[in-house]
């Protein structure tokens, strides 16, 4: 998947299927990933040339602000621009159908069909988003999780973690920002790769809980729970990495 530098911001895409097809350009809603179009993308494929993007502050792509819909369409322009594509039809979900209809109006030559999906054209009361943003800005609490190599080998890494605060999908979150997916992540993973291991037979998410320690909410003892990893992870670690402690 390329890196494509919009001024400045380096943005996550990826292009996929049928080569000479009509291209298509998926736009994903507020706060998801590339990932949202993970159960079309069987059938797009056959048909277009597909191009999907984590929008600047999503998934891994970079974030530098200011937002706001020019800047969005913007980037799409300089996706465009850099994979050398004149034309593209467009399907944008939510945020995206935003996005697509600030591209209609400002660079129409760009474009072909517009699927403007579960869209509007004006968002009427940002009070509650602000709110939140608010609330995030003063009160937010940073998300820390600590990460310890065990081993490496062709482009793989085993890797024992320790999570510091508990936020949704934290593991999968920070791995895939800093470039290294868990893999089977079909949310925020390297989906090429996932899907080359599946036909290999490895088709799950090799994320494992393998301690959870806790005080007893009563006495106050020392809970520990230990498990260990299951066999078909144990059959691919030792396959890739050898003797590790798991």
């Amino acid at each position: 998947m390329p890196m494509i530098d919009a001024d400045g911001c380096l943005l996550n895409v990826s292009v996929e299927g049928r080569d000479g097809g009509p291209t298509l350009m998926l736009s994903n809603s507020l706060g998801t990933t590339m990932a949202m179009w993970e159960p079309q993308m069987k059938a797009l494929t056959q048909l277009f040339r597909v191009i999907r993007y984590d929008r600047r502050g999503h998934g891994k792509s970079g974030v530098q602000g200011p937002y706001s819909l020019e800047r969005f369409g913007k980037d799409v322009l300089a996706i465009l621009d850099d994979l050398n594509i004149e034309k593209t039809h467009w399907c944008g979900l939510s945020m995206g159908g935003m996005v697509g209809q600030w591209l209609g109006a400002n660079a129409p030559e760009r474009f072909g069909k517009l699927v403007l999906a579960n869209t509007t054209c004006y968002f009427p009361d940002p009070t509650n988003w602000l709110n939140r943003i608010k609330t995030v800005k003063e009160g937010g609490m940073e998300a820390v999780t600590r990460v310890k190599v065990l081993g490496s080998s062709a482009g793989l890494s085993f890797l024992q973690l320790r999570l510091l605060t508990g936020r949704t999908h934290q593991i999968r979150v920070h791995l895939a920002h800093a470039g290294f997916p868990v893999l089977g992540d079909d949310k925020y993973g390297d989906f090429e790769l996932n899907r080359a291991l599946a036909r290999q037979g490895v088709k799950r998410l090799f994320l494992h809980a393998r301690r959870l320690a806790f005080k007893h909410p009563v006495d106050g003892r020392r809970i520990t729970l230990d498990a260990p990893l299951p066999e078909d992870m144990q059959r691919f670690c030792s396959a890739n990495f050898g003797a590790l402690d798991a």
